[in-house]
């Protein structure tokens, strides 16, 4: 049978009060995080070799950037935050040198602890994206991603021998990029294209897409579970 999907531990909220802008790359509107000693929980320090065993898992840190990537950053957390899916600590490297992205316009690793995402672009729907690959690496088991790949008629979660397009994992960001941009959807057709990414949306996250509300915003209550799904 189809297990449903359940919600992993909350991770990073609140998103304003938890991003560490190093000194002289905070976005107009948002304050320099006051340097604090190494051994305060509230410090990601970027380049030191000390660094507290047990960094708060509240901190977001964010390095480089054009102040539209910075506020960008800001409202795509907030976006994840308002629909209360849960993300880990994350390292934002920002550029707009589409070398260091190597062509792209940005990448997830999650190579080393914690997890970085490097943006070479000002495209909202890119970092919507790319903090899906993490919101997905920390939150779906192996058989929930096999579980979505089969609802999406794909080839694999994330085997590199699957082309692009049909991978789950870039599937499932996309789903989640789309689902959270706050552009309204006011009309759906039933069984159409929009139909169908909101069901891949609900599946992931137990509720329809926020942008199907008048005003782009989802009543969304706290500990609110996945939908389940069981074999007919």
């Amino acid at each position: 049978d189809c297990a449903g999907m359940k919600y992993a531990s909350r991770i990073l909220i609140p998103v304003l009060a938890s991003i560490s802008f190093l000194p002289g790359s905070a976005p107009p509107d948002l304050p320099v995080a006051s340097p604090l000693p190494v051994s305060s929980p509230q410090v990601v320090e970027m380049g030191e070799t000390a660094v507290d065993p047990e960094p708060s898992p509240t901190i977001t840190t964010v390095t480089g950037g054009t102040d539209q990537q910075r506020e960008l950053i800001a409202w795509a957390l907030e976006q994840y935050e308002n629909a209360d899916l849960d993300l880990p600590v994350l390292v934002f490297d920002l550029s707009m040198d589409p070398a260091t992205c190597k062509g792209n316009g940005g990448f997830f690793s999650s190579g080393s602890t914690p997890w970085r995402i490097t943006l070479c672009t000002e495209d909202r729907i890119v970092f919507l994206h790319e903090i899906g690959h993490a919101w997905s690496k920390h939150t779906l088991t192996p058989s929930e991603q096999a579980e979505y790949v089969e609802f999406r008629g794909l080839e694999s979660w994330n085997d590199a021998e699957t082309p692009w397009r049909s991978r789950g994992s870039e599937d499932a960001a996309n789903t989640l990029a789309w689902g959270l941009l706050d552009d309204p959807i006011e009309r759906m057709t039933p069984d159409g294209p929009l139909a169908q990414r909101n069901e891949a949306f609900r599946l992931l996250t137990g509720f329809d897409s926020p942008r199907l509300e008048s005003d782009g915003t989802h009543p969304h209550t706290a500990g609110r579970s996945r939908v389940e799904t069981s074999a007919a």
